[in-house]
């Protein structure tokens, strides 16, 4: 070279020395690398020789760091390419830190205006006009000022593409056109695949794993990742190699076939495990990713801290599906814990046996629509499944966790996978993930050979023989390790993601996820992705009264009651009527939606979280990654360091709920101590949505259509009319007991003033708020509406129709059985209220003029039902102390509500000297209800009630009582008998000599003349 330089030149001519390019993570801030000094300094406590490193700056300009940023990245040039070899193997020592070190790789460029990505400029020269925003696509902003939601993200060049997948940020890593143009790159430069710069060293050839985009593959069944980590070997050895050391036991360039599992003698072929399961978007409909977690694949080891702090280290947008194994269970409840957000798949048994056996439940999203998957039954408390219809087959995947001591597990579970197969079909999509507890060669790594017993390979073979007849893939890379062992501190492989060909072959990624591991746990987390395309649900936004300033929206409402003339005085006909009303809904609904904002649920946090557990978890998370990447390195300081923070931020977590609650009851006040009786009486729960699932009616097998469930349960809401009520012909009634009055506005004031808030609203989506903040707004308008019901006799369409909501009856051993449930009816709030005026004055004209049967208790002033208790103790204990007997029938009418007979109400009403006013103005009440029934995301089907009283509905209890008065007044006519009841529940009470008489006593009331059967 010296002498082609004197030829050429030597005075004007340079050699430019050839560069490398290191990337040095996590670099402590004090050093400085402007100073070549220092530069000199990190050569020689790196053994490194002299002058090797001609340069090195950080990636971000120091005086953009955050406030109190400890460690950077930094960019260092090598002109020695073993020098830059031996940094990214062995990493560097930089202030007295020991850090890693890769191979810098040019990525495609992005404009920070325009936001492509491979355009030649940058944002000083680009031409666009305006900003694009980096977060949600707006052209309105720049992405510093964007206030977007995460969830709300939207990329710019995907929907440039034309793709459906937008819902991430243009910055986004993992956005498909970015990938795609890493992709280009990467054919275009080879070289960029390799770990280290090649040289004619086979040691230098090591791949760094999957290519940055994974193009389609060849064959049905993928290449199996490449692990990622460095060469298994004492880190004092590779101080004194410049080249990293050829690894001994090259691993597969392909999955795990089924035929390999065939037979025993496989032990040098490793094979991958499962893990805890999620399911993402992404596709035409959705796409599907799918995680295994579990607790060995995701395995919690039953630990509610364990439990809780991962559920709040990830946001529900980011998987669809979480796989469990050995969860948290309340001992007394024998429930885990989940929030909202998930739908929980308990074993099908689980509320009838064994419940504290369970050791596998599957967390369904509840953007996953509802009718799209359905539960396997599994007859083991160690395997639940589902089954998810995709656009193209069903997809059943299967949550394991295998006990160590038998093979049962495994047999339940191929016996399962056989009854899935349908006619016809040659292989079922299955995926089986979970904890196989499990060591085979075939998936674990080789320097684990101390577990390939006799013993352990024999306890694996029967999983490897079902592999092998269901022609299964193993979808994690081998040597992956999914546990670290609590004593010995050992990576291990005992969990594993198995899937069918056609299932394989939709495979995107697959790999554990170690920061997402929470306290008290010894398995890590597996991410698994599939291109899936399966349907999802629109959650309706609602409306948050809880954040609405009532002074400016009573403003609001002046304005708007004003603009639509709504008039004055009272109501003359039914046309003005109907226009009134919908000026008035019209008025309160544009109000709504200009001053009430929408709710923002948090996607995964629970009220006790603190942004101090927030800062804690990204701490854990951040020494979790440190801790992983020197996972072989036994006495590395960052396993200690990880540790104990981990252990702390458990005992933080478990200090944060404590003393949530505990302020919490200590700071109760007048109102929140009924918050408090309704968490301390409510049944227990475990916090998840609750579903409804497949429904069957009598001896008819199950329907999992939302259609055909909400006909069942409209059929065991409303049952059928029954047989007309025997009613006399041309019956005379009397005069009524009482003159009717119209309905006042200080009446309509009472009834408003008593409404209680945060209530779900029916129909109109009006809640009991607003009446009362703008009482002195509507009441004018409400009550020339509530008049005219009874002056012109109309009633509109409108109140008529209601919401029926299907809630879960607790404690049920099968919910397949509508019984299981009990409706929840949700009306207009302005028919509420009007409901609830009449139903105040029958109530005091009932006791004011003794309409009702003088046992009736509930539903009146003054009587409870400690009243009753009373009454009936009593006159057990009179009719003791004169030496009778005492016998007690007992009768709670089925379907109470909506079994009543209108026509007998009616008449009951009439006779008892109801005003044929407030009679006929309920037969128009009652007359053309329909209700919607709503349960998981359907509210579509629309239903006729042809029969019965609104449950929920201010009237119902009134009305009932005048309904079955008759059934407590039969006793006056049967000697030593009595009658008293609470609303439904009746209790009649028979005395005498002996059990004969009272016998006989009982079956007069119930079969003789006059009896309450006819």
């Amino acid at each position: 070279m010296k002498s082609f330089l004197k030829h050429f030149g030597d005075q004007a001519s340079r050699v430019k020395v050839h560069m490398y390019s290191v990337l040095i993570e996590f670099v402590p801030v004090a050093c400085n690398p402007d100073n070549s000094g220092y530069l000199r300094v990190i050569e020689g406590s790196n053994n490194l020789n002299p002058n090797v490193i001609e340069e090195a700056h950080w990636i971000k300009p120091p005086e953009c760091r955050a406030k109190g940023q400890k460690v950077a990245h930094l960019i260092v040039r090598f002109n020695n390419l073993k020098a830059a070899n031996r940094a990214i193997c062995n990493g560097l020592v930089i202030a007295s830190k020991q850090v890693s070190a890769r191979k810098l790789i040019r990525e495609p460029r992005r404009c920070l205006k325009c936001q492509q990505i491979g355009v030649p400029h940058l944002a000083s020269n680009c031409k666009q006009i305006h900003d694009t925003c980096g977060n949600c696509a707006s052209i309105s902003h720049r992405t510093s000022a964007c206030e977007a939601d995460p969830t709300d993200f939207r990329c710019s060049n995907c929907i440039r593409a034309g793709r459906v997948n937008a819902d991430h940020a243009a910055w986004d890593r993992d956005c498909p056109v970015f990938l795609e143009h890493c992709r280009c790159m990467e054919e275009r430069q080879p070289e960029v695949k390799y770990r280290f710069f090649p040289t004619e060293d086979p040691s230098t050839w090591e791949l760094t794993g999957q290519p940055l985009m994974p193009a389609t593959p060849p064959y049905r069944r993928i290449p199996t990742p490449e692990r990622k980590e460095p060469p298994l070997q004492n880190w004092a050895d590779e101080a004194d190699n410049l080249y990293p050391q050829p690894n001994l036991f090259p691993r597969p360039s392909q999955a795990c076939r089924a035929s390999e599992a065939r037979s025993s003698q496989n032990a040098s072929q490793p094979r991958p495990q499962l893990h805890q399961t999620f399911i993402h978007r992404s596709g035409s409909r959705a796409s599907s990713k799918v995680s295994y977690g579990r607790d060995s694949p995701l395995n919690l080891n039953k630990s509610l801290t364990a439990q809780s702090a991962f559920i709040n280290s990830f946001s529900t947008s980011d998987f669809d599906i979480v796989l469990l194994q050995e969860p948290y269970l309340n001992p007394r409840t024998s429930l885990t814990r989940a929030t909202s957000h998930w739908i929980v798949v308990y074993l099908h048994t689980h509320y009838s046996e064994a419940r504290e056996c369970t050791r596998s439940i599957i967390f369904v999203s509840k953007r996953i629509s509802g009718e799209t998957w359905s539960q396997v039954k599994v007859d083991s408390p160690d395997i639940t499944a589902i089954s998810l219809r995709t656009v193209s087959s069903p997809l059943h995947i299967f949550n394991i966790y295998n006990d160590q001591h038998h093979q049962d597990s495994i047999n339940l579970l191929a016996r399962a996978t056989t009854q899935l197969a349908q006619p016809g079909e040659a292989e079922v999509n299955v995926i089986w993930a979970g904890d196989f507890n499990r060591h085979h060669p075939m998936w674990d790594e080789e320097r684990n050979h101390h577990l390939f017993t006799q013993e352990a390979l024999t306890m694996a073979q029967p999983l490897l023989d079902n592999i092998a007849a269901f022609d299964l893939t193993m979808l994690l890379a081998h040597s992956t390790p999914t546990l670290e062992a609590s004593l010995t501190k050992n990576y291990m492989c005992p969990d594993n993601i198995f899937a069918s060909s056609d299932t394989a072959s939709q495979l995107l990624s697959c790999d554990t996820i170690p920061t997402l591991r929470p306290p008290f746990t010894d398995h890590i987390l597996i991410s698994l992705t599939l291109d899936v395309s399966t349907y999802t649900t629109q959650e309706v936004p609602r409306w948050n009264f809880r954040e609405v300033d009532w002074e400016d929206f009573r403003s609001c409402l002046k304005s708007n009651l004003s603009s639509h003339m709504l008039g004055e005085g009272e109501i003359s006909t039914p046309e003005q009527f109907n226009t009134v009303l919908k000026n008035l809904t019209d008025a309160i609904t544009a109000t709504i939606k200009e001053k009430v904002p929408l709710s923002k649920p948090t996607p995964f946090t629970k009220c006790w979280w603190s942004k101090d557990l927030t800062k804690s978890r990204k701490h854990v998370q951040c020494l979790t990654r440190t801790s992983h990447k020197f996972q072989h390195i036994a006495d590395h300081p960052s396993h200690t360091e990880y540790r104990k923070t981990r252990n702390r931020y458990g005992e933080e977590i478990k200090s944060a709920k404590q003393d949530h609650w505990e302020a919490w009851l200590e700071s109760a006040d007048s109102e929140s101590i009924w918050t408090i009786d309704r968490f301390t009486s409510a049944g227990p729960t475990d916090g998840s949505r609750l579903r409804v699932p497949p429904l069957r009616e009598g001896s008819e097998p199950p329907v999992d259509d939302n259609a055909a469930k909400s006909t069942i349960l409209y059929k065991t809401f409303f049952p059928p009319l029954g047989p007309p009520p025997t009613i006399p012909n041309g019956h005379r009634y009397g005069c009524p007991a009482f003159c009717f009055s119209p309905i006042t506005d200080a009446q309509i004031e009472a009834v408003i003033k008593k409404l209680r808030d945060h209530r779900a609203p029916g129909p109109d989506s009006a809640p009991n708020e607003v009446y009362k903040h703008c009482i002195a707004l509507l009441l004018p308008h409400l009550g020339r509406l509530f008049r005219g019901t009874f002056n012109l006799q109309v009633y509109p369409t409108e109140w008529k129709t209601s919401n029926t909501v299907a809630l879960q009856k607790p404690g049920r051993p099968d919910y397949s059985v509508a019984k299981s449930y009990r409706p929840i009816v949700l009306l207009n709030c302005i028919s509420k209220i009007l409901s609830a005026c009449v139903a105040n004055i029958l109530v005091y004209k009932s006791e004011a003029h003794n309409l009702l049967a003088r046992n009736h208790f509930g539903g009146h002033p003054g009587r409870r039902t400690t009243d009753s208790l009373h009454l009936l103790v009593k006159s057990v204990k009179d009719a003791w102390r004169q030496g009778k007997v005492v016998s007690i029938l007992f009768l709670d009418v089925k379907a109470a509500f909506p079994s009543a007979s209108l026509d007998r109400l009616f008449h009951n009403m009439h006779r008892r000297g109801v005003p044929i006013e407030i009679v006929n103005w309920l037969r128009r009440r009652l007359k053309g209800r329909h209700t919607r029934i709503l349960f998981d995301d359907f509210k579509l089907a629309l239903f006729e009630i042809l029969s019965g009283i609104d449950q929920g509905c201010p009237l119902s209890v009134i009305l009932y009582e005048f309904y079955n008065s008759d059934l407590f007044e039969i006793t006056y006519r049967v000697p030593h008998s009595l009658a008293l009841g609470y609303i439904d529940d009746a209790v009649i009470i028979a005395t005498g000599k002996d059990y004969t008489e009272t016998h006989a006593t009982l079956c007069s009331y119930m079969d003789g003349h006059n009896s309450v059967m006819t």
